[in-house]
């Protein structure tokens, strides 16, 4: 059961033993027991710094495995060599807390890490609780990069390029209020960076299913920031253009800032640029609605990015152009 209190999460359950009983990181046998010491049952948790405890009775810390130290001199340690290696996915779990708490790993939790790499029982992991970790070091760390390379080190993913670049964009995304969903994918867009639409498809298909999250990264690395007006018009029909001018200011391109000024001006930031004819108008100028509408409001959306004709400009080239 989990209690959220603000922007904090705080996690109850029952002490209980588990046993592994297959691959899969579901197939563990599960028994709750009241009667376990706090020790017994703590000892099932990945790291000391989460098995502290506190005896509301006695008003006193509960601390068997030395967590409290290991949290004031910042090192995540695990508690037990067998039960650590049961849960492949604290591979992924300590890689994102190095990270967001910019902590130092223990080197023996370190060598059991990449054990269970080479154990290839990351293969068993569900894709989306690798998903899941990954978002916690992006959305929740002030330098990702210490995650990233950790996950170099572990042989999981070969990073060497965009470090700099993600944690820019992690110092400028903490100011901007957009949602997780798309900070996630503009950080995704960062890190495959360099790499051809193949590539880029296959990692992504390799954590997520989300065909919107994947399409929105797969067009944001396609597309190259630009400061003509008309080819930027056509890109806002396509994506947010303020999701560009971010991934630039991150690698600090000095073009984004004259950019973002012409998209202020164009009201074109985060909103496609809207046709100044809808098919009203042509309804209302003596038109019947038809197959050929489409062909009619493409010619007039090309008249008004193209040549930057008004309203009544556009209307009279069409009434010249097409017949009733």
């Amino acid at each position: 059961m989990t209690l959220k209190i603000d922007e904090y999460d705080f996690d109850f359950s029952l002490p209980r033993i588990e046993k592994k009983v297959g691959n899969s990181h579901q197939d563990f046998e599960v028994s709750t027991n009241a009667n376990l010491s706090f020790k017994e049952a703590a000892i099932r948790r990945d790291f000391t710094i989460n098995a502290i405890g506190y005896d509301y009775f006695k008003n006193e810390i509960l601390d068997p495995f030395g967590g409290m130290n290991d949290l004031k001199n910042k090192i995540i340690k695990h508690i037990d060599d067998k039960t650590f290696v049961e849960d492949s996915l604290r591979v992924y779990r300590s890689v994102q807390f190095v990270s967001r708490f910019e902590f130092e790993i223990d080197e023996n939790t370190k060598i059991l890490c990449k054990k269970i790499v080479s154990s290839g029982e990351l293969k068993f992991l569900p894709k989306e609780r690798v998903f899941e970790e990954l978002k916690k070091l992006f959305l929740k760390s002030k330098k990702p990069s210490l995650g990233l390379n950790l996950l170099k080190e572990f042989n999981i993913m070969n990073i060497e390029q965009n470090l700099e670049e993600i944690d820019n964009l992690a110092f400028i995304l903490k100011d901007k209020n957009y949602d997780d969903f798309r900070k996630l994918y503009l950080f995704y867009s960062c890190l495959c960076k360099g790499m051809n639409e193949d590539e880029t498809y296959s990692f992504i298909k390799n954590l997520t299913d989300d065909k919107k999250f994947i399409k929105n990264i797969l067009i944001l690395n396609e597309t190259n920031l630009t400061n003509d007006i008309k080819i930027l018009k056509r890109l806002s029909l396509k994506l947010k253009l303020e999701d560009l001018i971010v991934l630039n200011q991150a690698s600090k391109n000095q073009i984004s800032l004259e950019v973002f000024e012409i998209l202020k001006s164009l009201d074109i930031l985060n909103t496609p640029i809207k046709p100044l004819v809808l098919g009203k108008d042509l309804i209302k100028i003596g038109f019947f609605p038809s197959e050929r509408f489409k062909e009619i409001l493409d010619f007039a959306f090309d008249l008004q990015i193209e040549d930057d004709l008004s309203k009544s400009n556009i209307i009279k080239k069409i009434t010249q152009q097409y017949k009733f």
